[in-house]
């Protein structure tokens, strides 16, 4: 309105100036300069329509498994959190010893970092992470346990489209497939730690899925979830 106000009333100058035509294009060209860049200053604001899922919960519940065919018939980028520990992380897993809060902390805030990258191009992504507690999700969605604490814009929006998946089963049935796989760092002693750790998700945008249901099962389940908040 201010625009429009400088606009109009700088034509009525001019019209009494009939020598100062040419100033009427450049205020024409600097309202329209104006309005565009405050334009382009809101979409970087508040066009961040990236959506994130989440494929959370202890080892063994299937979440690479879920999150590679997931990604695959969504056609979304993946994030495989193993991927980002550190060499430290990995070797002490490996020798049956739990990760501290301290170990997590670095590990997360980098995958936090990537999907904010992510969600900064509007791409969506799959992330799977056992994302444990409560304090562990709020550094995926805000880089920081505190939650909300000094978080960015792009944060609020990536945390309002981001969903956790967590799959749940019987610590028979966790067992059960951990002991099938091959060449992973977590062994299953571990698996008693990481229950004891578990805080299943209530504080945030959740879906729960039961492990004994088949893959493709899941998977279709968790398609028609997209649509169902597309």
């Amino acid at each position: 309105k201010l625009y429009l106000r400088l606009f109009y009333s700088s034509s009525l100058v001019l019209n009494v100036n009939k020598h100062a035509h040419f100033l009427n294009g450049y205020l024409l060209i600097c309202f329209f300069g104006l309005y565009y860049i405050n334009s382009v200053r809101i979409c970087m604001i508040i066009d961040y329509t990236a959506m994130i899922l989440i494929i959370m919960g202890v080892s063994g519940c299937g979440k690479s498994t879920v999150g590679e065919a997931l990604s695959n018939q969504l056609e979304w980028t993946l994030l495989e959190a193993d991927d980002f520990h550190s060499k430290a992380n990995k070797d002490k897993m490996s020798r049956g010893i739990p990760l501290t809060d301290g170990d997590r902390e670095p590990w997360l805030i980098d995958i936090h970092n990537h999907i904010k990258q992510l969600v900064s191009q509007n791409q969506h992504c799959v992330v799977t992470c056992s994302a444990l507690k409560q304090s562990y999700r709020n550094i995926l969605l805000y880089g920081t346990h505190h939650g909300q604490q000094h978080n960015s814009a792009i944060d609020d929006q990536s945390a309002l489209n981001t969903t956790f998946v967590y799959l749940k089963g019987s610590k028979e049935k966790l067992i059960k497939q951990i002991e099938t796989r091959k060449n992973h760092f977590m062994p299953v002693t571990l698996l008693d730690s990481q229950l004891a750790t578990l805080e299943e998700p209530t504080e945030c945008r959740h879906v729960v899925m039961n492990i004994d249901r088949k893959i493709e099962d899941i998977v279709s389940s968790l398609v028609d979830y997209v649509h169902s908040i597309e």
